[in-house]
């Protein structure tokens, strides 16, 4: 071992000792799906040809786990479904 070898050997530890001391960051991924009201059909047929179908299964999928999340920025189709829902539902 030379000179030049012990400074990459020390540059490695000393990285890995800051990488060591850092904070745990905790990251969050979540799927992401997004649905234009009225792009290329109106909003009741994009509705009732794609959406619907999303919020049934996304509803029995969270009702079946309680750890699982949902996030959506479309509140007019949200509307729409829970517009159609049962008061059990509610």
């Amino acid at each position: 071992m030379d000179l030049q070898d012990i400074e990459l050997l020390g540059s490695k530890v000393s990285s890995l000792k800051r990488s060591l001391e850092a904070p745990v960051v905790t990251v969050h991924m979540m799927c992401h799906s997004h649905m234009d009201v009225g792009f290329q059909q109106t909003a009741e047929e994009y509705y009732a040809n794609r959406v619907r179908g999303i919020f049934d299964s996304v509803i029995a999928a969270l009702q079946a786990d309680a750890r699982l999340k949902f996030s959506i920025t479309e509140v007019y189709y949200f509307a729409q479904w829970w517009l159609n829902q049962t008061d059990e539902m509610h």
